[in-house]
């Protein structure tokens, strides 16, 4: 005797079938939906009822999502998503807000030597000249200086990503589609 005849027969192999089949398409239908979610764009309406405290890494969500729909796409030459390869498709303020984005996130984890030794100190100097165009001069300086207790002090009078919001806000057509 079978295992499935052991356990209920032609009924439990046709059960089991379709859990399969249906498992399977949940499968699918979760693709579907997680790749309708990157081919989303922010547009200015939806850039401007976002709130300021949501606004940066609303931005930065749509300018890592735009790398992947890119690679969907075909327009890219390589298969993999490369964040620095990818800024020569952006607008300068998009530069400008992911470099900013990308130094204080880095300075959480390791400071500026930190970021400099990281796949991400490929943005280094991005990331100075975007503190300057958001108005965090402090930021710049030390940045530039890789003095890290400077640094830390000038993150925290400056407040950089604070200074993204007014930029991106500023800047809004550079940063929402239509």
């Amino acid at each position: 005797m079978g295992f499935f005849e052991a356990i209920g027969g032609t009924k439990t192999l046709i059960l089991a079938a379709l859990a399969i089949a249906i498992a399977w398409y949940l499968h699918r239908l979760s693709k579907k939906e997680k790749q309708a979610d990157v081919s989303a764009r922010l547009t200015a309406e939806t850039l401007a009822a976002t709130p300021d405290e949501e606004l940066v890494n609303a931005v930065v969500r749509d300018l890592l999502d735009s790398c992947e729909r890119a690679r969907q796409g075909g327009r890219l030459p390589w298969s993999a998503p490369d964040m620095y390869r990818m800024v020569a498709h952006w607008s300068n303020p998009q530069v400008n807000v992911y470099a900013v984005w990308v130094a204080v996130k880095e300075a959480e984890n390791g400071g500026v030597a930190g970021m400099k030794a990281s796949p991400s100190g490929a943005f280094f100097d991005l990331s100075a000249d975007g503190f300057a165009q958001i108005g965090a001069t402090a930021c710049e300086a030390a940045f530039r200086a890789e003095d890290e207790a400077a640094f830390a002090a000038a993150l925290a009078a400056e407040d950089p990503l604070n200074l993204c919001v007014e930029y991106i806000r500023d800047n809004a057509d550079a940063f929402a589609e239509g």
